[in-house]
């Protein structure tokens, strides 16, 4: 799996995996880059529950970045 560099991340709201570095560990989240009615933008993960997004930007923004599809079912 390669990584490739967040700016060339997809910004009109598909998940993809962001990889982030806070306080020396290395952090993987499903995200999305979302923006506001102001078009002020920033990376959301769900990261304590499945019901309210977190603004993932404000720990430390994120690096890199790698498509994400869910595991289908069968």
């Amino acid at each position: 799996m390669q990584w490739l560099p967040i700016e060339t991340a997809p910004k009109d709201g598909t998940e993809v995996l962001v990889f982030l570095e806070v306080a020396g560990t290395e952090i993987v989240h499903i995200a999305s880059w979302l923006e506001d009615s102001d078009g002020v933008g920033d990376w959301w993960s769900y990261t304590r529950n499945s019901v309210s997004l977190d603004r993932i930007g404000t720990w430390r923004a994120p690096t890199h970045w790698h498509p994400f599809s869910p595991p289908h079912k069968e």
